[in-house]
């Protein structure tokens, strides 16, 4: 009889024991299902939340690349207008009664060269343009299409710019000369000087003018108007934008 006790007793903790276990199991296997399900709720939304600024990002980009009457029109700024490329040369904004403004401007054909008058409405918006720099080297000059040839140095391909869209900026290019090339969907637009653009004095003829001014002629063979001080031999700087003379080296 207490034989039999004891071994109920027995039964009954070792039962005990297992229903403890049993229970720090299943809490256990709760925790990491509930952990396991956090996170994957917590991938999920942290992907929503990253989707939203990427999206945000993209929009901001995009009105970023726009120009709208008169406020964000600038020289130099490059607009397409009907898929064309155009750069902002010079422009004026004025009222014209009620209120209500117009920006007449002289606008180049990036591609062409061509220069043109266009009014510009205000409120209107334009698609700014993404152009890209390409480092290039001088190759040559082909006189028959009237073309600069440069040597894209990452591709090696040729870019050619015509002297009409160059201007004054070709009597400047020398052999070998690295610049950098403007460029817009694969075309050349045109090009800038790296550095400081200098040319050497071969010629220097007085004016013989009250302010001592002199006709000068350069290495390239330009004639510029200058100081009187200036001498033969004398390195200057040139501008490069207005291509004049500026001080000397």
């Amino acid at each position: 009889m207490a034989l039999a006790s004891a071994n109920a007793t027995s039964r009954g903790r070792i039962a005990g024991k297992r229903l403890v276990i049993f229970k720090a199991v299943a809490l256990a296997a709760l925790a990491a299902w509930m952990s396991h399900g956090f996170s994957a709720f917590t991938a999920l939304t942290g992907v929503a939340t990253r989707s939203a600024p990427s999206q945000r990002g993209r929009l901001l980009k995009r009105q970023a690349g726009m120009c709208q009457v008169p406020g964000d029109v600038k020289r130099n700024l490059m607009i397409l207008i009907d898929g064309t490329p155009f750069q902002i040369m010079e422009f004026q904004s004025k009222k014209v009664g009620k209120g209500i403004a117009i920006t007449k401007t002289k606008i180049r054909n990036v591609l062409t060269g061509a220069i043109i008058d266009k009014t510009l409405n205000s409120g209107a918006k334009y698609e700014t343009c993404e152009t890209e720099m390409k480092e290039a080297t001088f190759s040559f000059y082909d006189e028959e299409t009237g073309e600069f040839n440069f040597m894209d140095l990452e591709t090696f391909e040729t870019l050619g710019l015509g002297a009409d869209i160059l201007g004054p900026a070709g009597d400047f290019i020398t052999d070998g000369m690295t610049v950098d090339i403007e460029t817009f969907e694969g075309k050349a637009l045109n090009l800038r000087f790296k550095g400081d653009l200098t040319a050497k004095i071969v010629d220097v003829h007085k004016s013989g003018r009250s302010d001592d001014t002199a006709i000068i002629t350069l290495d390239n063979g330009v004639k510029k108007q200058g100081a009187g001080y200036l001498k033969v031999g004398d390195t200057v700087i040139i501008n490069k934008e207005t291509f004049n003379l500026g001080k000397r080296v």
